[in-house]
Parts: C-alpha cells; structure tokens; sequence
C-alpha cells in the first residue's frame, strides 16, 4: 500500500480540484447574505488542490519506486491525466474568475 500512497494522492488532488474548479461558480448562490464569499472559497480551494496535485506530480517523477510494469502504466496514466485536468482547471478557475471579474 505504501508504493500506491503517491499515486492515491495525487488522483485524490486533482478530483478534488476539479470538483472545486467545477462547482466554484454556483457557490456565489449559496448565501445572498455573504455576496461572493463562497465564491473565492471555491476559487482558492480550487487553486490549492490544483497546488498540491502539481506538487505531488513533480514529486512522483522524482522518487524512484520499485514498481511492476502494470503498476508503472497505472502511474503514468494517472500522472498524465492528473497533470492535463489540473492545467485545464487552473485556466478554467482563471478563466471565470476574469470572466465574472
């Protein structure tokens, strides 16, 4: 379970990332009371999660693992596209923020 704690994290930052990165522009809607206090919450956790899934991808490429070739092709497929959904979610999160900004 040890040699899978990297990978498992970095999977579980980027979901969570997205899911932030998603759902931030509804979270204006949640309180007309706070205006868009729930929306830079979504904003800055989105950027974050985002933060952290990088830092862990570069962390991944360099700690060297003894891995089977199955769980090398599990890895690489996770770090690609952990690495390609986090860099659409930053220009999304970016994107909205300029938009609605």
């Amino acid at each position: 379970m040890k040699r899978y704690r990297l990978t498992l994290l970095l999977g579980l930052t980027t979901a969570l990332a997205c899911y932030f990165g998603y759902s931030f522009q509804m979270m204006a809607y949640w309180s007309a009371e706070h205006g868009m206090f729930w929306y830079w919450i979504g904003a800055v956790l989105s950027y974050l999660c985002s933060a952290a899934a990088l830092i862990l991808f570069f962390i991944d490429v360099k700690t060297e693992r003894d891995l089977t070739v199955l769980e090398r092709i599990i890895d690489g497929w996770v770090m690609a596209v952990g690495f390609f959904a986090v860099i659409l979610n930053i220009l999304w999160t970016t994107f909205i923020i300029a938009w609605m900004g």
